[in-house]
């Protein structure tokens, strides 16, 4: 990261995430996913990401959460969630943090056309990248839309900390969402507590990130003996994101952090939506361009949105068949 103006080069394409116009939520991955897409067809081999704000410092004014969030939040958001995620791009070689719109506008003038993105994106005539919906009609003209990859060197940490742990079997990570702003979207504790178990007498080992509201009030989740909980993940997104890469499989309630799986290649994934469409169905299908129950076209049998809420029965039923899967003189 840099809080200077970066220096304008030929090879680079410059992608322009304005929060003016976009969310302050893991929704920026789908941004990142469009714009290595766009990189590629373009043949650059890099990629850096400015992160800009209106007049002011100032934040769209959107949704709920735009609302209910306070700036010095949305500004922490900006450090710990849209801003991590862009290493996980290989081809990204920096970031730049720019609180003055001014000062992002010059840069902006400098910049051939081939070298921005979003595709024809002017700070006075923004364009939004953050739907799935736009990924879709990547995918649908054959753009493969898994481009993500941890950093290599948080790989290596989690080597170590499994080694530490003593995991040796295939692991199961549980991300376990819990905030105040959107309760509806809350995992079930109790129920993913029991599933813990359910995991362990599988011969599976299980790791555990709690939600970063959960670990900066410093509230531990609870767990069954021989559960790990990794705290680091709730704090550090590429740790997070290699943790994911090494698991056997994840599992979450609704998306953040864990729509990294949606995005990467090798992954099995379950991810509860809940059996209420909310806001509606058809602002689904607008954002998805899916329909309520439908799989997004690039997903595997092993990698699956599940429109269910996460009783036990429920987890069970839909993760024993990626979990029948795992070689089994490794599971027990």
């Amino acid at each position: 990261m840099s809080d200077l103006q970066p220096v304008v080069k030929n090879d680079t394409l410059y992608c322009f995430y304005d929060l003016l116009h976009s969310p302050i939520t893991f929704d920026s991955l789908q941004f990142l996913v469009f714009a290595e897409i766009v990189r590629k067809h373009r043949g650059f081999p890099k990629l850096m990401v400015i992160i800009g704000f209106g007049d002011g410092g100032t934040f769209r004014k959107h949704t709920e959460k735009d609302h209910v969030l306070d700036q010095d939040e949305k500004m922490w958001r900006v450090r710990h969630v849209i801003e991590p995620p862009c290493w996980s791009l290989p081809s990204c070689v920096g970031t730049w943090i720019c609180v003055d719109r001014a000062e992002m506008i010059r840069f902006h003038s400098l910049l051939a056309n081939d070298n921005i993105f979003p595709i024809d994106y002017a700070p006075d005539q923004p364009k939004v990248a953050f739907t799935v919906r736009q990924l879709v009609h990547l995918h649908k003209h054959n753009q493969d839309v898994k481009v993500f990859s941890a950093p290599a060197i948080a790989k290596r940490k989690i080597d170590e900390w499994c080694k530490i742990a003593k995991i040796d079997r295939p692991l199961v990570v549980l991300s376990i969402r819990y905030d105040q702003v959107h309760q509806w979207k809350n995992a079930d504790q109790a129920t993913f507590e029991e599933f813990q178990q359910y995991l362990l007498d599988r011969g599976f080992a299980v790791a555990v990130i709690p939600d970063t509201y959960l670990v900066t009030r410093g509230v531990i989740p609870r767990i069954k003996p021989g559960v790990s909980i990794f705290f680091q993940g709730a704090l550090d997104f590429e740790l997070r994101a290699a943790l994911f890469e090494r698991a056997f499989m994840t599992i979450s309630k609704h998306g953040g952090p864990t729509m990294y799986n949606l995005f990467r290649h090798g992954s099995r994934f379950l991810i509860f939506q809940g059996d209420t469409v909310l806001p509606s169905t058809d602002e689904f299908t607008r954002m998805w361009d899916v329909q309520w129950g439908d799989q997004p076209p690039w997903c595997t049998e092993h990698q699956r949105i599940v429109y269910q809420e996460d009783t036990l029965q429920n987890l069970i039923d839909n993760a024993d068949p990626i979990l029948s899967t795992a070689p089994m003189d490794e599971a027990r």
